[in-house]
Parts: C-alpha cells; structure tokens; sequence
C-alpha cells in the first residue's frame, strides 16, 4: 500500500541496475511548477498499478523505457506521454520502466531483468541524445534533494571480440559526497541558460549551425558503436516490434534552425532493414508549433518535458502505436 511520506529522496541502491526508486512511494516532490506528486510501484518504478506477469484477455500490452524524461521528472504519473497514450488508446495497457538519470544501458538491463519475462506486444525506447554518453561510464554525477554532489556507480557495457560484455556488475555502491560542484545533466543554471541564449543570438545573426552531439556524426565514432550495439542486441532480444523515439534536448526542437539533427536521425535510421524497428521522429511533430509553443514544452529552469512537451510526444506516437498493433 503506497503511503504519502515527506522524504529527501526517492531512489535507493540495486545491485543490476545501480539505482531505482524505492517501492511503494507517494511522495510530494519540491519542484518550480509548484511541486507533484511522485507514485511508484511494488517494484520499483513510477506507475500508479502494480506490473502484473498475466495479460489481461483483448489488451495489448505497451512497454516504455528511457531515463527522466520517459520517468516523468517535473510531472505526475498521470501526465506522462505513456500514461496519456493510455487514455488515449484503450485497447491497450501501459508499462512504463522509465528510470532518472540511468543511461541505455541501464534501461536494457532493465528491459532483461523485469519487462522481458511479461510479454511486450510493443516496446517502446525513448533515449535522450545525451545518453549516448551516460553509456561510455562506469558512474554518474548526481546531486541530492538537499543540494550535495556525488557520484553513483552504474552498470556499462564494452564492446569486445566476443560482443557486448558488462562490467559493475554487482554495481559498487554510491561514492557519496565526494564532488563538491557540478551540473547535473538535466538541469542546466541558470548562468547555463543565460549563456545558451546569448549564443544562440550570435549564432542566429551569423547564420551559423551548431552541433550539440558530434557524437553522432560518424558511424565509426566509439560512442556511436557503443550505443549502436546495444539497441541491436536490445532489439534482437525483444519478442515484439520496438519504437524508438529518440528525445532531443530543447535546443534542438526550440531553434531547429541553429542546432544541428540531421547526424543523431541518419545514425538512427541505420536499424531501419530490421523488420521489427520503427523510428519515430519526434522533431517533426515539435516543428508543427511555433516558437513560443515550442518553449512551453518545457519548464523555465528544469528543462524536463512540461505536461504540454508530453502531450507532443504522446502526439507523435500514437498513430505509429495504433498501425503497429493494428488498432482502429
């Protein structure tokens, strides 16, 4: 039974996946939109019903995994694009195993440990562009509820003669308070912000575009290989299709025409001869809205999706989720 407590954090230590958040959670978390309402299950992930293994009979069952941005970082589970694609299609019952600050390849752990053993008809993977280089670390810098800086250990993979190979494993547990400073990756300072626009003019004047994620430029680029392998094992693996959606970070869907996309979408376009892979391109539902619509889908200061940024991507995909499963 879940219960409202008042507490100064949400996730505790695993050994598979290096963190996840504590079960059974009602707890109202402090945030600039007024604070929400943060619910997690028997297991350890946000959803307002525990995960059960057996299928109801005429529902398809619709798996999503990413980091904060699928989790619902700044949102109640309610306002989720996975909870509201829920509402929006009822033939079909929604898992969400978003998990904050967690890389690809701790979603993929998770997908193995929990959401594989209860049958997917669909997954769908939604990775934030950073997280191409969450994946080439062994730990992450995280800040608690009361402002200190640590690191956490993570699980990660290498890629070896033999294939993937993962290390951590048990995953050591947090370096606690050994960092005194430093950004956390979702939420840039305000002095970040600031200086983001200042460029961004500059930039706009000069008719110059700007890469946020060379990463992705060359196919033979590490990070890319890294990344790639993963979902290609990820995908063999899973018994179903599989979306991805990749989620841009603001720049890039704000100012279309400063930053640059067109390297992440051809990268991501390389899984396309796989008969079970969709990609779904979030930018071009984004694009549809002007400047000042575009800013509302995220907060001032978290850049996290707003409720409006969720109800974009739930837009998104659910004409791909209902062509998938075949659903009027």
């Amino acid at each position: 039974m879940n219960t409202l407590i008042s507490c100064r954090t949400f996730i505790e230590y695993n050994e598979t996946i290096g963190h996840l958040y504590i079960p059974n959670l009602f707890v109202r978390v402090i945030h600039e939109n007024g604070g929400y309402f943060l619910k997690t299950n028997n297991i350890g992930f946000r959803s307002d019903i525990d995960y059960n293994i057996q299928k109801r009979e005429g529902i398809k069952r619709v798996m999503f995994f990413g980091d904060s941005f699928t989790a619902g970082d700044g949102v109640e589970n309610s306002q989720r694009f996975s909870d509201l694609l829920g509402d929006m299609i009822k033939e079909i019952e929604v898992f969400n195993f978003g998990l904050s600050h967690s890389g690809t390849d701790q979603q993929f752990l998770i997908f193995r440990e929990f959401a594989k053993v209860m049958k997917p008809d669909l997954i769908v993977i939604s990775p934030l562009l950073e997280n191409i280089r969450r994946n080439m670390k062994s730990e992450l810098l995280n800040q608690s509820q009361d402002g200190q800086f640590f690191k956490r250990p993570k699980p990660y993979f290498k890629i070896q003669s033999s294939g993937l190979s993962l290390f951590n494993r048990p995953v050591p547990k947090a370096k606690l308070f050994e960092v005194d400073a430093g950004p956390t990756d979702a939420k840039p300072s305000i002095a970040s912000i600031t200086t983001s626009k200042i460029k961004q003019s500059v930039f706009k004047k000069l008719g110059i575009k700007t890469n946020l994620y060379p990463e992705y430029d060359s196919e033979n680029r590490e990070e890319w290989k890294l990344m790639k392998s993963i979902l290609a094992e990820w995908i063999n693996e899973a018994d179903c299709p599989v979306i991805l959606s990749p989620i841009p970070w603001y720049h890039q869907f704000e100012h279309p025409e400063i930053y640059m996309t067109e390297n992440y979408i051809e990268r991501f376009k390389s899984f396309e001869s796989n008969s079970k892979f969709i990609l779904c391109n979030l930018l071009d539902q984004f694009k549809k809205y002007d400047l000042d619509e575009r800013k509302s889908f995220t907060y001032n200061f978290d850049k996290h999706f707003s409720p409006a940024g969720h109800r974009v991507v739930a837009e998104s995909l659910i004409m791909v989720i209902k062509s998938i499963l075949k659903i009027n």
